[in-house]
């Protein structure tokens, strides 16, 4: 449920008086490559099976300085089950984040209520289990790989067979009655079985969502044949194994493609092309493009080389060595973990639009473990935390009420922002993030409900009538984190 907050026509008429004067503000150091937003991200440390979380506090484009790393969740603080082996993380659009352990078999979800950028709290409890071997749909889950988490809160994984339960198969798992876990029965369900369904997917790993849809995604195939399948559900009824539903969309092995070996994991940019890491002796990424549109990759021209251990890094580093640690950034900036040449995560972008990040520049290593917490070792998993989003009409009539929806995480604090002149340029405000407007009005802080929304309810009076008012959101946890959102501008109209 949206919490509605109905402002009264004097806060907006504050406007019709209050002069736009941004002549204090300053631009962009020299040499600053700003960020729309910025981010923190969650990140997995195998070597020592804890949860760590990166802010880019002084927003350096870096996250090297002291106190930009900081435990998210760690057993010995949390009291909570230990995570033995963490190879996961994924966050919803509430902010809520998911942890894999394949050795406890288990989900935990964890969020930050208190402010402190961790997730250790017991009251009120900042951690659970989400899902584990004991659920009563009485489906093991003995190597979850990768999964991925849609709008709705539906997450989406793969199982690849062992010994002891050699089924190889995606699964669906949703939280149908509101307990916060997923572990009741019907709410696992096995979505597509590799034993009965149109293709022997024989070590389902990477998997990744559709943005554009809902219960679309793509999976790979880690064994001797690789393969990219494109899953859709097309009759709703929460699995992949009717006829048509499943699809290969990419081999490879066409004359001209880049190779193709181990995919371990997937990302979409915000272009649609889609990033493939494939593991072994390739050590490479591969970018994907469906460019004539007929829901594959094998046509010619539509992949090619993205990053290997020849480009930015050197061979000598022998990078990039990526798990489960690839996202792409709301720029199309390609953000990872390396285990091998170094404890890191690195971020590359095509600078020069040749489609590649293979030249000098465009590879940065943005953490370093080494400045990090004690001894972390082998980043495997990282995710991006979501940032505000701030929506309304771009034009308003006079003399009308309109909308301006707030998002964020579960029970954010939030303030609105509000100017009358754009800047034209981001201007870094360290730590928050960038504003593109004059400051002419900040409201006080109310609070997102559970599923990180709100909604103002306001006037339009005639006032207003030919103005243009600029609006960001800022919303987080205090004192840890306060992030700006985007920025939007309102046109009032007859």
């Amino acid at each position: 449920m949206k919490r509605t907050l109905l402002l009264g026509a004097g806060l907006l008429a504050t406007f019709a008086f209050l002069p736009g004067d941004s002549s204090a503000q300053t631009g962009p150091a020299p040499g600053l490559k700003p960020q729309a937003r910025t981010y923190d991200i969650i990140l997995n440390d195998t070597g020592n099976d804890v949860i760590h979380r990166l802010a880019n506090l002084n927003q350096d484009l870096d996250f090297n300085d002291a106190g930009e790393t900081i435990f998210h969740y760690h057993a010995g603080i949390a009291s909570g089950p230990a995570t033995t082996n963490p190879s996961c993380v994924a966050v919803d659009t509430r902010g809520h984040v998911f942890i894999s352990d394949t050795t406890g078999d288990v989900i935990l979800r964890t969020i930050d209520y208190t402010g402190d950028g961790s997730a250790h709290a017991a009251a009120p409890v900042e951690w659970q289990v989400w899902l584990d071997a004991t659920n009563a749909s009485g489906i093991p889950l003995p190597t979850m790989n990768e999964f991925a988490i849609d709008a709705n809160g539906v997450i989406w994984g793969t199982n690849a067979g062992v010994s002891a339960n050699p089924a190889d198969f995606v699964w669906r798992a949703e939280d149908l009655n509101g307990d916060n876990d997923a572990q009741d029965a019907g709410e696992l369900t096995i979505a597509y079985d590799s034993a009965t369904g149109p293709f022997n997917i024989q070590i389902p790993f990477a998997i990744l969502l559709d943005p554009g849809l809902t219960a679309s995604l793509w999976v790979s195939d880690f064994y001797s044949t690789p393969a990219l399948y494109r899953m859709t559900d097309g009759n709703n009824d929460g699995d992949f194994m009717d006829p048509g539903e499943v699809f290969s969309v990419y081999t490879g092995t066409l004359p001209g493609q880049p190779g193709f070996a181990y995919p371990e994991t997937l990302a979409v940019a915000p272009n649609g092309d889609l990033y493939v890491y494939c593991a072994g002796t390739m050590k490479k990424f591969i970018r994907l493009r469906d460019a004539n549109v007929d829901l594959d990759f094998d046509d010619a021209g539509e992949s090619w080389l993205y990053c290997d251990k020849t480009g930015v890094f050197g061979a000598a580093n022998n990078a990039p060595n990526v798990s489960w640690g690839l996202e792409i950034d709301e720029n199309g900036r390609a953000v990872w973990g390396e285990v091998s040449a170094g404890d890191w995560v690195i971020v590359t972008e095509d600078l020069n639009g040749d489609g590649d990040a293979q030249d000098a520049g465009e590879g940065q290593i943005v953490w370093d473990s080494s400045a990090a917490i004690g001894s972390t070792s082998s980043p495997r998993a990282l995710c991006l935390l979501p940032t505000p989003l701030l929506s309304a009409p771009a034009a308003v009539s006079i003399n009308t009420t309109w909308n301006l929806d707030f998002k964020g995480a579960d029970s954010d604090a939030y303030q609105l922002l509000v100017g009358l002149t754009p800047l034209g340029y981001n201007l870094p405000l360290p730590p928050y993030g960038y504003l593109t407007h004059d400051l002419v009005l900040l409201t006080g802080a109310a609070t997102l409900d559970g599923n990180g929304d709100a909604q103002w309810v306001l006037p339009a009076p005639a006032s207003l009538l030919g103005l243009t008012v600029y609006f960001t959101q800022a919303a987080g946890k205090l004192p840890y984190r306060y992030y700006l959102s985007n920025g939007i501008a309102v046109t009032f109209v007859p």
